[in-house]
């Protein structure tokens, strides 16, 4: 099956970022990775596994959070981890939002894989928009960050943690007891929290895609007004 690739401008409250759609003739629905890992090596992986889950009818659209600048000043988690988290979490939403009326995307079923930041981001979007959301997905990060919101996650949810990740199981566990909704949690033997080990990470994405494409296949249709806020203006 061809795959397309395309840039995509996403434009934000207070910066443009670009993503790198991945799409197929006829894709079941659109997965957003939403991450705060560049390198270079990583930048690969996705790209490449992006490309495989394209070819199974699962269009991928790969973005950085963050800028190069904002990077800079956002080395780790310190005293700004709500705000950090909030504006992850509104990047997130207005990129949806995007894709919600973007010719090539439109109507399609919608997803959000999170690694780093981007995990307890995801969740914050998926407690705001129950009836947009066909599933998410966590991988790492720190989920727990999302705090009261995870209770009121309904979307089919996703958490996926190396089985030697010690810190990341607690909260990954955790969270498995605050969600509401449907959850699964799965781990991949022998892996630390970066998934460096070989396979590691494959085997992670490769468990993200079958868990979108069961419940892109089985999902009703997706809203799309509920991008919007009262007067009609996408988020």
């Amino acid at each position: 099956m061809a795959v397309f690739r395309r840039e995509m401008v996403l434009p934000q409250d207070d910066e443009t970022l670009v993503g790198q759609l991945f799409i197929s003739e006829r894709p079941m629905g659109v997965v957003v990775w939403g991450n705060d890992d560049t390198s270079e090596r990583y930048r690969r992986q996705t790209v490449r596994l992006a490309e495989e889950l394209a070819k199974c009818g699962l269009a991928s659209l790969l973005f950085g959070l963050w800028t190069e600048v904002e990077e800079g000043l956002q080395a780790g988690w310190g005293v700004d981890d709500e705000a950090r988290l909030q504006r992850a979490a509104r990047r997130l939403e207005r990129t949806c939002a995007l894709l919600a009326r973007d010719a090539q995307t439109q109507g399609m079923r919608l997803g959000l894989f999170g690694t780093g930041s981007g995990a307890p981001a995801s969740l914050l979007v998926a407690a705001r928009h129950p009836a947009e959301l066909s599933a998410i997905a966590c991988c790492g990060g720190r989920p727990s960050l999302a705090g009261a919101a995870a209770a009121r996650v309904r979307v089919p949810t996703l958490i996926v943690v190396g089985s030697e990740d010690e810190h990341g199981l607690l909260e990954a566990q955790r969270l498995s007891s605050e969600l509401a909704g449907e959850h699964s949690l799965r781990l991949i033997p022998g892996a630390s929290s970066t998934l460096h080990e070989p396979g590691a990470w494959e085997d992670a994405v490769r468990i993200t895609g079958e868990w979108f494409h069961d419940h892109f296949r089985a999902a009703v249709e997706p809203r799309s007004d509920g991008w919007a806020d009262a007067e009609g203006r996408f988020v």
